[in-house]
């Protein structure tokens, strides 16, 4: 059967022609030749993207791709013979057109230049299996060629419950009558009936089994997150994506406002609207009667067609009202809400909670997805942070965000594992596939929390692609270390009977009352704080908030106006005299003192959105602040030096642990903010040496550049960071030899790798002289990342640029995940507990897509500078330090040694790698001495200015001096191999 012109073919029919394209291209006679995609001369149409310089001739993406059409098929194919276009192949290449029409019509709807393309090469396809005496397939869905299933299948209803069993079920039988069931079903499942019950299967082997009839909606909702049909059929899995999108509710609305914006359009409404001003003409005698029932069908459709658009929009924002706001959708099917919208407009007409749960909102989050997938492959130096979590149907959820150097951030992927091992192949899997989506090339590191899985997953992520680092989660360590602290034995009995006195108030609001009733004569206290379960930062907060209350709560008990069910707790606050009150309140204190500098950092590190370098010194100056407090001894601080040298071990495990290779450390020294001279330890003569005659030693001559070369201060950290450089940027060289394609490092690419190295080399040096143009001034408040990418252009820094870029683009902490999983929490209420997690995955990308990147929500990203201790905002940390809200019961009686889920998976010792230093400087190892970087001085004001309450020394205020030019490097043959280059330097 002949298709329709292009000119009157309707949207619809060009849809089933398109689909109908897709299974002839797929189904290509096997007399063909098959063609890899390598082989192929349709290649280009993989992934098309027109070619620039004909997009700028043309001026059109349609009639680019018409030129490279007839660059293949042959300029005269169409004119010349019988017109009827020739394929000589069948394969991947060929069938990558589908893809390619189906994203420009997504582009360009009604072009009929791109229609005419598509009904050639489906007459072409058909021509090629009547040239070979193959029967050509049907465009109506033929159920008969569905083969069948001989064993029973489990039915997945959409209702709560366990899946239901359906008998032995025949492929369903279809018939002339009814409605024509779309392509879109044949392609990407297989429908089932036993005469009474209708099911289908997705046509990959995932195994899920539907019960009901194949609606496109629901199809499409899964085969567009199906993860198994995107490994098996990449191009379907696609087209399920492309689909959904291009019916999002979003999509729609740019298309309603382009043809709003087009002066022609909206001259064409104009016209065939009949305008209401002007009187009717009076009939005359003798006059004929105008038929205007073509007006008033004119004026019908137009009043419908707004009518839809009004309805389209609303729609959106009910949309966003659920997926932003948390709007409960069982609230659209009230009469209370259709009785407002009626009351508002009765032209519209209120969409059910269903519609929007199992279509509306799936085919938006399609939307957002492909929106986020186009906007991270224009990035580089991503960051990847992952983490667990569980919801109330049970199931099993790995959230994945991508993380701009910016800090903007993007949920793209949920993967939900309930009926899977959470192993480190399955979730390196995950991981890999995620990366894979954006483009490999595109990311700098990866970053969760410490358990076993999670670290390993990261491992192997790295080792498979070695331009990818590992990071761990700085905030989540800093809990863990507050965690150890706080099961030492020595604050066993504190903790006990800390939490029997916040679980008594937060339990009796009378006790409360009482506890914050004051004479007038002193300040209101605060509310005591609760602990939370994983967040062990938090038992802080509650000593803190204790401890003010201490006296007021022994007056209390002492005239029998409060009495706690715990004994031991009211025989300390009645018995005063005993010496337990004393005991407990000094125990207070030394809780409160050593994990204070902790908790400092921590809100630093939080508040900072902080890189690597903030990391490093932070954990330096807990180190320098606990070192000068134990220093003063138990006489003064009243603190055991057992006590002490707990912590200490403490410290060192946590320290050892974060700290596993030397990318924090390099961070540190390539800051600007910083100097290396208010940190690292200077050189001094050995006491008691003999004085040598002074001599002098003239430094070496460059043979490039014929000058005396500077010695390099400080040369053992100088030797660190070029070590974990020179690894770097071979690791990024290797993967430019491998990807020839990817242009994500122009710079790179064009040295080769010989004159890449020796740029480093030179530029490294003449970094840590402070010479141009290495001497732009960055104050304590300015960002590292925007001083590196001011310098970048500059020939003279540009490589070692790319590297310390790279590294301050990283994310150390997994805080997206945190704040994703309280939304989570938030949406997966008991009143809503049987959602399922793809649903729950589709609101929140749905919602902070619109909330936070899109519309009137939208947030700019702001400057990630250093964050002191000092200046972080007063009126957060005092809403940080006292929360206001009802205790959680479910909390508060939670006992400390149950920990948490993540912590009973954490990675025992020795099981990673770690940081080793040159064998000169390697710390001896004492259980009474912090083990930190050896060339740290951990007495420097610097380190303890970093989280103190007020400022601390004055560092050396050195001022860059500049060079008189750029240093020159020798010219050297440029795209050698990496194999090939001098590395020992």
């Amino acid at each position: 059967m002949p298709y329709p012109s292009a000119e009157t073919l309707s949207d619809d029919e060009f849809k089933e022609v398109l689909a109908h394209l897709n299974t002839l291209l797929r189904t290509l006679p096997a007399q063909l030749p098959f063609k890899t995609l390598s082989q192929s001369q349709f290649a280009r149409f993989q992934n098309f993207e027109p070619d620039p310089e004909m997009l700028k001739k043309t001026g059109c993406e349609v009639a680019a791709l018409g030129e490279d059409l007839e660059r293949v098929f042959g300029w005269r194919a169409r004119s010349s013979g019988d017109g009827v276009l020739p394929i000589k192949e069948r394969g991947p290449g060929i069938c990558s057109l589908h893809q390619t029409f189906s994203k420009l019509y997504i582009k360009h709807p009604g072009n009929n230049v791109l229609k005419k393309w598509v009904i050639d090469v489906a007459n072409a396809a058909e021509n090629a299996f009547f040239d070979h005496n193959t029967p050509t397939p049907i465009r109506q869905s033929d159920g008969s060629q569905k083969r069948a299933r001989s064993e029973s299948v489990a039915v997945v209803s959409d209702e709560p419950g366990s899946p239901l069993r359906s008998q032995a079920m025949v492929p369903a039988n279809t018939s002339g009558r009814g409605r024509n069931t779309s392509g879109v079903v044949k392609k990407f499942v297989k429908k089932y009936s036993d005469g009474k019950n209708n099911s289908w299967e997705c046509i990959s082997t995932c195994g899920t089994v539907r019960k009901g009839n194949a609606q496109i909606s629901r199809i499409l909702a899964h085969a567009s997150t199906c993860n198994v049909l995107k490994q098996e059929f990449p191009e379907l899995h696609q087209e399920a994506v492309e689909l959904s999108s291009a019916e999002s509710l979003s999509a729609k609305l740019e298309q309603l406002t382009g043809a709003d914006s087009d002066p022609k359009v909206a001259s064409a409404s104009r016209d065939s609207t009949p305008s209401g001003s002007a009187p009717p003409a009076k009939k005359l005698k003798g006059q004929a009667t105008l038929d205007i029932s073509q007006l008033q069908g004119a004026g019908k459709k137009k009043k419908e067609e707004t009518r839809k658009a009004f309805q389209l929009k609303v729609d959106h924002i009910i949309m966003r009202l659920i997926c932003v706001r948390g709007l409960v959708p069982n609230v659209i099917d009230s009469s209370e809400w259709k009785e407002l919208m009626e009351m508002l407009n009765s032209d519209y007409h209120p969409t059910s909670s269903s519609t929007f749960s199992h279509d509306l909102i799936p085919k938006e989050a399609a939307y957002v997805r492909s929106q986020q997938i186009e906007l991270l492959k224009l990035q580089k130096n991503l960051t990847l942070t992952f983490d667990g979590t569980t919801i109330r149907k049970p199931q099993s959820l790995y959230t994945v965000h991508a993380i701009t150097p910016l800090c903007e951030i993007y949920f793209i992927d949920g993967h939900e594992g309930s009926n899977a091992h959470h192993t480190t192949a399955w979730l390196k899997d995950k991981l890999i596939s995620t990366l894979s989506t954006v483009g490999v090339s595109q990311w700098a590191a990866t970053c969760s929390d410490n358990t076993n899985v999670t670290k390993a997953a990261r491992r192997e992520v790295s080792n498979e692609y070695k331009t990818i680092l590992t990071v761990n989660d700085c905030v989540h360590h800093l809990h863990l270390a507050i965690k150890d602290i706080t099961t030492l034995g020595c604050f066993k009995s504190l903790i006990s009977m800390m939490q029997s006195i916040i679980q008594h108030f937060s339990h009796s609001t009378y006790s409360t009352t009482l506890l914050r009733q004051n004479d007038g004569n002193e300040k209101p206290l605060k509310a005591l704080q609760t602990i939370g379960k994983t967040r062990f930062g938090t038992y802080w907060l509650a000593a803190q908030s204790l401890e003010p209350c201490l006296q007021q709560i022994q007056k209390l008990v002492s005239k029998g106006e409060v009495k706690f069910k715990n004994e031991i707790v009211q025989g300390m606050f009645l018995n005063k005299g005993t010496g337990h009150y004393s005991q407990f309140e000094k125990s207070l204190l030394h809780y409160l003192h050593i994990v204070e500098p902790f908790i400092r950092s921590l809100w630093s590190l939080e508040a900072a959105r902080a890189n690597a370098s903030d990391v490093f010194v932070f954990w330096c100056a807990v180190a320098a602040v606990l070192k000068k407090m134990f220093d003063k001894g138990p006489s003064i601080t009243g603190i055991p030096s057992e006590h002490a040298e707990k912590v200490i071990v403490v410290f060192n495990k946590r320290y050892k642990e974060m700290f596993a290779d030397h990318l924090y450390f390099t961070a540190f020294t390539l800051d600007p903010r910083f100097a290396l001279e208010d940190f690292l330890k200077q050189k001094a003569p050995c006491p008691g040496s003999v004085t040598a005659p002074i001599t002098f030693t003239l430094p070496r001559v460059n043979p490039q550049t014929g000058l005396r070369v500077r010695i390099l201060a400080h040369h053992e950290a100088y030797e660190i960071a070029k070590e974990f450089l020179k690894d770097m940027l071979k690791n990024l060289l290797i993967s430019i030899e491998k990807n020839p394609d990817d242009n994500v490092y122009p710079v790179l690419k064009e040295y080769g790798a010989q004159k890449a190295a020796d740029q480093l080399k030179a530029q490294l040096e003449s970094f840590w002289r402070k010479e141009w143009p290495f001497t732009t001034a960055c104050t304590e408040d300015m960002d590292p990342l925007a001083w590196w990418e001011k310098i970048a252009p500059i020939p003279s820094s540009d490589v070692l640029a790319i590297l310390a870029i790279k590294i301050f683009s990283i994310l150390v902490n997994s805080m997206p995940d945190e704040r994703t999983n309280s939304t989570i929490t938030w949406f997966n209420s008991k009143q809503r507990g049987s959602q399922q997690s793809r649903t729950i995955v589709d609101m929140i990308q749905i919602g902070q897509w619109h909330g936070n990147h899109k519309g009137i929500n939208s947030k700019k990203p702001g400057k990630r500078p250093v964050v002191k201790f000092r200046a972080l905002d007063k009126d957060a940390l005092e809403a940080l330090k006292h929360r206001c809200g009802e205790a959680d019961p479910e909390v508060d009686s939670i006992e400390l040694e149950s920990g948490s889920d993540e912590e009973e998976d954490e990675e025992v010792e020795g099981d990673a790698p770690t940081a080793t230093l040159p064998a000169s400087i390697a710390p001896a190892v004492s259980v009474a001495t912090f083990e930190i970087n050896p060339l740290i001085d951990i007495a420097a004001p610097a380190l303890l200015d970093m989280i103190s309450d007020k400022p601390i020394g004055r560092p050396h205020d050195e001022k860059r001096k500049a060079a008189t030019s750029a240093p020159k490097i020798a010219e050297v043959e440029r795209n050698n191999s990496v194999e090939s280059v001098d590395w020992q330097w």
